[in-house]
C-alpha cells in the first residue's frame, strides 16, 4: 500500500522541490458535513507553482517553508488558505460552495453541478413529482418541465401516456423518448395483444412515482448522443431514492378521495329523441315512444374512489446505507367496468467494502391489475354505446335482466358483466460495484435486468348481446419481455494547477431482449362459470411469437472547465444494433457542447442586478431505431397451406441498407439569474433535423410487393423552450413561482418524391411536405346553406363541384405552445400550491358529433341537444345542417374545434402539525392536506376533455376525439408522517 502512495505522489506533484528551509507538512483533507476523506484535492504553495493532491485516503505530503500559506481548492468546495506556522500537521475541513454548486444534475452515466452544465437538461425533483395523484411518473412529470410535451389521452386508469421531448421527430418510428432507470434502460411501450385502441397498457406506471429521487431530461444531442441509437426522441434519467447516514427514519405517505366526471354531453332526452324521430317521419318517433327514459351517462359514469399508501424507511451507518419502501394503489375509473391496482416495493442498498471498494443493488417490483373496456375505436364499448343508444331503451325488465334493444348494446350489461383484465409482473434491478483504482480514477460495472411479464384475459358472457350470439367469448394472451443489460464504465477527474478541471468517461455496454408471445382465441362455452379457453369448444384463432433484439456500444466523453467560467463537454457512442441491415448495422454520434459563465468575468463586477449568466451552446447527432425488428430482412408467413400440406409465402423483400433515422441537433441557450437567483430564467432555442425516415417506398407489382422498407424522408423541428423561477416573497410568508413555456414548430421536409400520405385515421390526418405532422386534410366548410339546409365548402379548383379534390389542410393537432404554471404560498405552518396547465393554437376532430350531430342514423342513434338548433325551412340561418344533410356524415371540418385549454391541474392545502401536538406520538413531522385536481378546464372544446387522442401516443393519427374516456375530477385528502 506504501508503495502505491508513494507513486501517486510522485506522479501527481507538481514542481515541488525541497530545499534550505523546507520542512515536511501532511496533513488529512475530509469533507465537514460527512467527515470523509476527499481524494484529488490540490494543496498549493501561495505564489509558487509548488503543490501535491491528496491520495486516495485524503492524505497529503509536501514540504514548505513556515512562513508559507497553503491553498487547498477541490471542485464545488470554498477555497481556503492556510497558514503553515511551522506546523508539521494541517488537517483541512472543506465545505461545500454552494453558490459555486448549485443544484446537482444527474446526466448520463454521472452526475454535475448545474452551474457547470453546458447541454440542455432539465432536472425535476421529487417534491414536484408528488404534486397530485399519478398513478405513473409520466403523468407525475406533465407540464413541469419545458420542452417535453405530455398528453394524457384518455383517462382510462394505468393507461398510455403520451411523452414528446421537443416534438415528434419521426413518422412510423416511435417518438417516445429513452427512459433510464438507475442506469438501465426501461422496457417500454404497449404489449397488450387484445386492443382497446387509445386505451393502450403503459409500462411505465409500473413505477412507483413515491421512490423517484429525480428525473433528468436530456433534451438536446450534446447531452443525449451519448446513449446513441436511442437518444433521437430524448432521454429520461429517473433516479431512484437511496438511504441516507443517520438514524432511520421512516415516512408515511397516504391518501383518499373520490373522482368523478367533469363534464357530461347534453344529448336528447326521451321527448326530445321522439319529436326529432317525428321530424324525420311523421308518427316514427310516438311509434318507437316506450313511455321510458334512460339517462344512459348516468347509468355508466360514477363516483369512483382513489386512494394510495407508501411507507418507507431509510438509514444507515458509515458503511452501510439502505431504502427500503412498500406502496399500493387503488384507482376506480369513473366508467363502470374500469380499475386500476398496483402494489410495489423496492429496496436499495448501498456498502462500502472498504476505502477504495463500493458495492450496490437496487430492485423493484411490481404486481398490478388492471380492468378496461372497450372504448374509443369499438362500437362494442361501454361509451360509445352510452352515447349512441336512443334513451327510449331501458336497462333491464321488470326482473332484472338486462335488455337488449336497438341497434347498440347495453353499455350496462357491457361494463358490469364482461371481463376485461390485465395482470403484469414487473421486476427492474441491478447490481453495482466501483472500485477507487486511483485518486479520482474510478471504474464501475453495473449488471441491471429488466423482466416484464402480462397476462390478458377477456370474457364476454352470454348476458351481454355480443357474447350472447356465440355463446360466450374469451380472448387470452401472454406476453413475457426480458431484458439483461451490463455496463462497465472507466471515469478519471483530476486537475492540471488550481484553474483546469478535466472530467474523462469511457465505457462499454451491451443490452440483449428476448420478447414472446402467444394468443388465443374462443366461443362456444357450456357456462358463463367456465370462462377459460379449456372449457370452450370452438378455438377461432391461436398464434404464438417471439423475437430478440440486441445493441453493443462503446462511448466516451470528456469535459473541460476551465476557472469555473468556461465549459467544453465532447462525446460520442458508438452503436451496432440487431435492428438494422449487414451495410449499416453499425452507427456513430457524436456530440458537443460549451458554456461561457459570463458573470464570474471581472468585467461583470458591477452588474449589481445579475446573480448568474451563462451561455450554453451545442450540438450533436442522436438515432432512432424504433422502428420494429429485424425489417430489413427477407421474411415469410405460414398458414397458406395446400391441401393438407403446409406452406409458406414471402411477405417482406430484404433491403440490407436499412438505418436508423438519425437527428441532429442545434441548442443555443442563455441562464440568467437576478437578485441572489431570488429570479432566474432559462431559455432555449433548438432547431433538429430529422433525416433518413423510415417509410414505405412504393415498388413494382411485378416484384409480388406494393412497397419496401427504406430510408426515404426527412422533417425538421424548430423551438423555444422558456422558464422562469421566482422567489417572490420570503419571510413569514413565502411565494415561490414557476413559469414554463413551450413553443415547437414541426415541419415534413422530405417524402418519397414528396407524394403526401393521406386519409390516416378517423380524422383524417395526413402527412405533407412543408406541414406538420398529422395535419387535418378535409373538405373546409363554410357554414350552413340557408337556402337548402346543407353544409357549404370551399371550392378549391373553382370547378363549381365539391370533390376529394377540394381537400386542403384545414387544422394541426399540434399545438402552438403549451406549458404549466405553478404558484405555491407558505405562512407560518400552512402551505398552498396551485398548479395550471395550459395548451393553445391546436385543433381537435370531434368524431363524436360526427355520430352524434349527422341525424342521418334514424332511429339507431341519439343525438346530441345542438341538433334542436338545426336548420328547418329555408331561410334559416343555423349552425346545423338539416336531417339527411347531404354531407353529415362526412369527415368535414364542420367537425373541427379549437382544442385550446386552460386547466386548474392541480390545488393542494397543507397544515404542518405543531411539534407539541405530535411529539407524545415520537413523530419528527405530520401534514394533513387537502388535494383537488382537474377541478376546471377553460376551453371552447364541446367534447368531454380537450386533451385528448383516440390512438394514443400515435404521432400521425393524433387529436382525434372518438368516444375517448374523459379524465376525472377528484378531491383527496391526505397525511405525511415522518418519525
Amino acid at each position: 500500500m506504501d508503495y502505491i502512495k508513494l507513486l501517486i505522489g510522485a506522479t501527481l506533484t507538481s514542481f515541488g522541490l525541497s530545499g534550505f528551509g523546507q520542512s515536511t507538512v501532511t496533513g488529512t483533507v475530509t469533507d465537514q458535513s460527512t467527515s470523509e476523506a476527499l481524494p484529488g484535492v490540490t494543496l498549493k504553495i501561495k505564489g509558487t507553482t509548488a503543490g501535491t493532491i491528496t491520495d486516495l485516503s485524503g492524505t497529503y505530503t509536501l514540504t514548505a517553508d513556515s512562513q508559507d500559506t497553503l491553498i487547498a481548492s477541490f471542485v464545488g468546495m470554498v477555497s481556503q488558505e492556510i497558514p503553515v506556522n511551522g506546523r508539521p500537521t494541517i488537517d483541512v475541513a472543506m465545505t461545500e460552495d454552494v453558490q459555486q454548486l448549485g443544484e446537482v444534475v444527474v446526466i448520463a452515466y454521472g452526475s454535475t453541478s448545474k452551474k457547470l452544465l453546458s447541454g440542455a437538461v432539465t432536472q425535476v425533483n421529487s417534491e414536484t413529482l408528488k404534486l397530485g395523484a399519478n398513478a405513473g411518473l409520466d403523468g407525475a412529470l406533465q407540464a413541469k418541465a419545458p420542452g417535453i410535451r405530455i398528453t394524457q389521452n384518455s383517462g382510462t386508469p394505468g393507461s398510455a401516456i403520451s411523452v414528446q421531448v421537443r416534438g415528434a421527430n419521426s413518422i412510423s418510428a416511435g417518438t417516445q423518448p429513452l427512459y433510464v432507470i438507475d442506469g438501465v434502460p426501461m422496457t417500454t411501450g404497449d404489449f397488450g395483444q387484445i386492443g382497446y385502441e387509445g386505451q393502450g397498457i403503459n409500462a411505465l406506471v409500473d413505477i412507483n412515482p413515491n421512490d423517484i429521487e429525480s428525473i433528468s431530461v436530456l433534451k438536446d444531442a450534446s447531452a443525449a448522443s451519448i446513449y446513441g441509437a436511442r437518444a433521437g426522441n430524448g432521454v429520461v434519467l429517473i433516479t431512484t431514492k437511496s438511504g441516507k447516514k443517520g438514524k432511520t427514519q421512516f415516512s408515511v405517505d397516504s391518501y383518499t378521495g373520490i373522482q368523478s366526471v367533469r363534464k357530461k354531453l347534453d344529448l336528447l332526452n326521451a321527448d326530445e329523441f321522439v319529436s326529432y324521430l317525428n321530424d324525420i317521419t311523421p308518427g316514427m318517433g310516438d311509434n318507437l315512444s316506450t313511455g321510458n327514459s334512460t339517462d344512459w351517462q348516468d347509468e355508466i359514469f360514477r363516483d369512483a374512489p382513489i386512494s394510495s399508501i407508501n411507507l418507507s424507511a431509510n438509514g444507515g451507518s458509515e458503511k452501510t446505507r439502505f431504502y427500503l419502501s412498500g406502496g399500493f394503489f387503488d384507482q376506480q375509473g369513473i366508467i363502470i367496468g374500469t380499475d386500476y391496482q398496483r402494489i410495489n416495493g423496492r429496496l436499495n442498498l448501498n456498502h462500502q467494502v472498504n476505502d477504495r471498494f463500493r458495492i450496490g443493488i437496487k430492485t423493484g417490483i411490481t404486481s398490478s391489475l388492471n380492468n378496461r373496456v372497450p372504448g374509443d375505436q369499438s362500437i362494442n364499448g361501454v361509451l360509445p354505446n352510452a352515447i349512441s343508444k336512443p334513451p327510449i331503451y331501458a336497462v333491464t325488465d321488470e326482473n332484472g335482466n338486462y335488455l337488449e334493444e336497438g341497434f347498440w348494446d347495453n353499455p350496462v350489461a357491457v361494463g358490469k358483466e364482461a371481463l376485461n383484465e390485465s395482470k403484469v409482473f414487473r421486476n427492474i434491478s441491478n447490481i453495482n460495484w466501483e472500485y477507487d483504482i486511483l485518486p479520482g480514477l474510478v471504474f464501475k460495472n453495473q449488471w441491471g435486468f429488466d423482466y416484464y411479464g402480462l397476462e390478458e384475459r377477456r370474457y364476454e358472457p352470454t348476458t351481454t348481446d355480443r357474447g350472447a350470439e356465440s355463446d360466450g367469448i374469451a380472448l387470452s394472451g401472454r406476453t413475457e419481455v426480458r431484458r439483461l443489460t451490463q455496463l462497465s464504465t472507466l471515469n478519471y477527474e483530476f486537475s492540471l494547477g488550481s484553474d483546469l478541471n478535466i472530467s474523462l468517461l469511457a465505457g462499454y455496454s451491451f443490452e440483449t431482449e428476448d420478447e414472446g408471445s402467444n394468443f388465443i382465441r374462443a366461443i362456444n362455452f357450456p357456462s358463463d362459470q367456465l370462462q377459460y379457453i379449456l372449457s370452450a369448444s370452438t378455438i377461432e384463432e391461436a398464434s404464438s411469437f417471439a423475437q430478440q433484439y440486441g445493441i453493443s456500444s462503446i462511448f466516451g466523453r470528456a469535459k473541460f472547465v476551465f476557472k469555473d467560467k468556461y465549459i467544453v463537454t465532447a462525446n460520442v457512442r458508438r452503436d451496432g444494433s440487431s435492428n438494422f441491415g449487414q451495410n449499416n448495422q453499425y452507427g456513430y454520434f457524436p456530440g458537443v457542447s460549451a458554456a461561457w459563465r459570463i458573470y464570474d468575468e471581472a468585467f461583470m463586477s458591477g452588474a449589481a442586478l445579475l446573480s448568474d449568466l451563462k451561455l450554453r451552446i451545442g450540438y450533436g447527432l442522436a438515432g432512432n431505431d424504433q422502428i420494429g425488428r429485424f425489417r430489413y430482412l427477407n421474411t415469410y408467413s405460414s398458414g397458406f397451406n395446400y391441401g393438407s400440406n403446409p406452406g409458406l409465402v414471402p411477405s417482406r423483400i430484404p433491403n440490407p441498407d436499412l438505418k436508423w433515422e438519425s437527428t441532429a441537433q442545434l441548442d443555443a441557450g442563455i441562464d440568467v439569474g437576478f437578485l441572489q437567483d431570488r429570479l432566474t430564467m432559462t431559455f432555449d432555442y433548438y432547431i433538429n433535423t430529422t433525416e433518413d425516415l423510415l417509410l414505405q417506398r412504393p415498388i413494382p407489382g411485378s416484384s409480388g410487393f406494393s412497397s419496401v422498407s427504406a430510408n426515404v424522408g426527412a422533417l425538421k423541428n424548430t423551438g423555444m423552450e422558456l422558464s422562469l423561477n421566482g422567489k417572490i416573497l420570503d419571510g413569514s410568508f413565502t411565494w415561490n413561482t414557476n413559469l414554463n413555456i413551450s413553443r415547437n414548430q414541426n415541419e415534413v421536409t422530405e417524402l418519397y418524391n414528396d407524394q403526401p400520405i393521406t386519409d390516416i385515421g378517423r380524422g383524417n390526418n395526413a402527412v405533407i411536405v412543408g406541414e406538420s405532422i398529422g395535419v387535418f386534410y378535409m373538405l373546409k366548410s363554410l357554414g350552413v346553406d340557408p337556402s337548402t339546409g346543407d353544409l357549404v365548402f370551399d371550392d378549391v379548383n373553382n370547378d363549381n363541384q365539391i370533390t376529394d379534390a377540394d381537400r386542403q389542410i384545414v387544422g394541426d393537432p399540434n399545438p402552438d405552445f403549451y406549458g404549466g404554471l405553478t404558484n405555491s404560498f407558505a405562512y407560518k405552518s400552512f402551505d398552498l400550491t396551485v398548479f395550471l396547465q395550459f395548451n393553445v393554437g391546436n385543433e381537435i376532430f370531434n368524431g363524436v358529433r360526427q355520430y352524434t350531430e349527422n341525424m342521418t342514423f334514424g332511429d339507431n342513434d341519439n343525438q346530441l341537444a345542438t341538433i334542436n338548433r338545426r336548420w328547418r325551412q329555408p331561410g334559416d340561418r343555423a349552425p346545423v345542417p338539416r336531417i339527411n344533410g347531404t354531407y353529415n356524415n362526412d369527415i368535414t371540418s364542420h367537425y373541427l374545434e379549437d382544442g385550446s385549454f386552460l386547466r386548474i391541474k392541480n390545488i393542494s392545502f397543507g397544515y404542518n402539525l405543531p411539534k407539541s401536538w405530535i411529539k407524545g406520538a415520537k413523530l419528527s413531522s405530520a401534514r394533513v392536506y387537502l388535494n383537488l385536481q382537474n377541478i376546471w378546464v377553460w376551453t371552447d372544446y364541446s367534447g368531454y376533455d380537450p386533451e385528448v387522442n383516440y390512438s394514443g401516443i400515435d404521432p400521425v393519427r393524433a387529436g382525434t376525439d372518438f368516444f375517448t374516456f374523459p379524465q376525472p375530477t377528484s378531491m383527496m385528502a391526505g397525511i405525511n408522517l415522518k418519525f
